[in-house]
């Protein structure tokens, strides 16, 4: 069963919101280990769906491999969405009960890529957790 969605958005390369993204993530304390990218997955708990809208970005569009599936999988026990690629096939098919929807799959890394933002309801039931700039979140 689905407790919450965890809605990332992703948007063609612009570096001076990148530098915005980040700042307001450092100042947030959020993780500065292993990209920016890994934001939302951080804040995923069970029963959580990860959405992520990468623009439909096929080519070097790639928002998920094997190793970030399996910290999906492991936070959230279900499964992914995507407006975008993934990678890693033959791997991510071996997490039982990992559930994947992706625009396509393709061997390649995300490229010329934004993190822009995401946004989730807490865990308190009481206010929207968000960092970046996604739409109707402060900043």
């Amino acid at each position: 069963m689905t407790k919450r969605v965890v809605k990332a958005q992703f948007m063609p390369t612009r570096p001076d919101l990148d530098i915005l993204v980040r700042a307001q993530g450092k100042a947030k304390r959020r993780s500065q280990k292993g990209g920016i990218y890994i934001w939302p997955i951080d804040v995923l708990i069970k029963g959580d769906v990860y959405v992520a809208d990468g623009y439909g970005k096929i080519n070097r569009g790639t928002l998920i491999g094997a190793t970030l599936a399996n910290s999906i999988f492991n936070k959230s026990g279900i499964g992914v969405i995507f407006n975008g690629r993934a990678r890693d096939l033959e791997e991510i098919q071996t997490i039982e009960s990992f559930n994947a929807f992706a625009r396509a799959w393709h061997p390649s890394f995300l490229e010329e890529s934004n993190f822009n933002g995401f946004k989730y309801r807490h865990p308190d039931g009481q206010r929207d957790g968000h960092a970046g700039r996604f739409s109707n979140c402060e900043t």
